[in-house]
């Protein structure tokens, strides 16, 4: 997850603590303004309402503006990977 995060350029970095393995620092992105790049970030799959698209319903979503990342038979993937290798899945997270 944090990797995919990096990867798109939300944070600008994040390392897990020496003195404890359960901890993991994120540092956020800001743009040069001082906004954060990070608006929101909406959990969308709940455990007692499960959502899934297919490869056909993740075509309909529009990319430019909100990122969903997708956990799908592949792994953690972006709305843009998904349609890419025409995959479905579950969306775990919304960032505006």
């Amino acid at each position: 997850f944090l990797k995919i995060l990096w990867d798109e350029g939300f944070i600008s970095g994040y390392r897990i603590s020496t003195q404890n393995d359960n901890k993991i620092e994120i540092f956020l992105k800001y743009t040069r303004t001082g906004k954060p790049v990070i608006n929101s970030l909406k959990s969308l799959s709940k455990p007692g309402q499960r959502l899934y698209y297919s490869a056909k319903q993740i075509w309909k979503l529009d990319s430019s503006k909100t990122f969903i990342i997708f956990s799908t038979d592949k792994g953690l993937k972006t709305v843009n990977q998904c349609k890419k290798e025409k995959v479905g899945g579950e969306p775990l997270v919304v960032i505006n």
